[in-house]
């Protein structure tokens, strides 16, 4: 559930389109890729 997660991830997990690859996503631990595969 949102703000359970870094907030650069709350940000693309919550807004961004399902079933794609977004990113890369920097954050304090990196960059990283993100595939939402589903949301609830």
């Amino acid at each position: 559930s949102q703000g359970q997660m870094v907030p650069e991830f709350d940000r693309v997990v919550f807004n961004d389109e399902l079933h794609k690859v977004h990113g890369p996503v920097q954050t304090q631990f990196g960059y990283h890729l993100l595939e939402i595969t589903s949301r609830g």
